[in-house]
């Protein structure tokens, strides 16, 4: 009987002992978690050198790296792993924050091919950093279906979201979401109101035609510019009368829009307001009006 129960014992204790590949990983582990990523990085190499192709610890690699903000590194050490590895994923939902944003922002710099689920899961992250990266990958991801995400999107506490959102719109050409956009033009902060202006613009269309023109009834100031700078996309005559209001603007973001946009325009329809705009103080919306009446100028019939 005692000798079974010793036999039982060491059985047991074999069962226990763990491998030198998850005692790296452990040890690892327990120096990121206490934001020591120099020191678990070290861990992770000395193993690799001796057994490169674990694959544990080459995921480990990649969420260090993640860790460490240092993204060209990341997606080297990812292209080491199998396409459809997990790894990225699971990086999304990580507890550290710092990690799931940077796993975010990966996804979008480098366009990765994950999972349209992972991404709309993103969007509830309470970290904006989080939400604003997943809402430009879905941006880049028409197969994802993601007009609801990004029109929930679009209602976010934090401006940049919002802001990117907007521009996930214009990015998709989505036409549909012109009048959800338009609102946006009195958002309170200046960087979503210009998102929303040239997301307007690149989804301006015979769909949102009648949508654009009310609004151009409807709105005054800056924001009737920026439906204006839309509709001139279709060269509709009441949109050349509101941008000949243009170099009056207070937002120079919005006379260099308006700029370009008047290159959609005939050279003598729009080269006064052009040549206003190419003495405007701004730098930037003296080149795009310079650039437009270079444009007009070079595709004006022949007499």
């Amino acid at each position: 009987m005692r000798r079974h129960f010793i036999l039982s014992g060491l059985v047991l204790l074999a069962g226990c002992q763990r491998t030198p590949e998850q005692t790296a990983v452990r040890a690892a582990d327990a120096q990121l978690r206490s934001n020591h990523t120099r020191a678990a990085m070290e861990i992770v190499e000395s193993f690799l050198q001796q057994h490169p192709n674990s694959i544990d610890l080459l995921r480990l690699r990649v969420v260090i790296l993640l860790k460490a903000q240092e993204e060209d590194a990341a997606a080297a050490a990812l292209d080491q792993l199998p396409a459809d590895d997990p790894v990225i994923i699971q990086a999304l939902h990580q507890r550290d924050p710092d990690i799931r944003a940077a796993a975010a922002k990966l996804i979008a710099d480098r366009s990765l091919r994950v999972g349209c689920r992972a991404l709309v899961r993103g969007l509830d992250d309470p970290i904006p950093e989080v939400r604003r990266a997943c809402v430009r990958a879905l941006g880049q991801r028409p197969d994802c279906a993601p007009i609801r995400p990004l029109y929930r999107a679009l209602q976010d506490d934090n401006w940049y979201v919002r802001a990117e959102a907007a521009e996930a719109f214009g990015r998709l050409g989505e036409p549909r979401a012109a009048g959800w956009l338009v609102p946006l033009l009195n958002d309170s902060d200046g960087f979503v109101r210009f998102s929303v202006a040239g997301a307007l613009r690149e989804i301006a269309g015979p769909a949102n035609q009648d949508i654009l023109l009310e609004a151009l009834r409807q709105t005054s100031g800056n924001q009737q510019l920026a439906v204006a700078a839309a509709l001139a996309r279709m060269r509709r005559p009441e949109a050349l009368e509101v941008l000949a209001r243009a170099p009056a603007s207070g937002d120079a973001d919005l006379r260099r829009l308006c700029a370009e946009a008047l290159g959609d325009y005939s050279a003598a329809e729009g080269r006064n307001i052009l040549e206003a705009l190419a003495r405007d103080p701004d730098p930037t919306v003296r080149q795009a009006a310079e650039e437009t009446l270079q444009k007009t100028m070079n595709t004006a019939p022949a007499p």
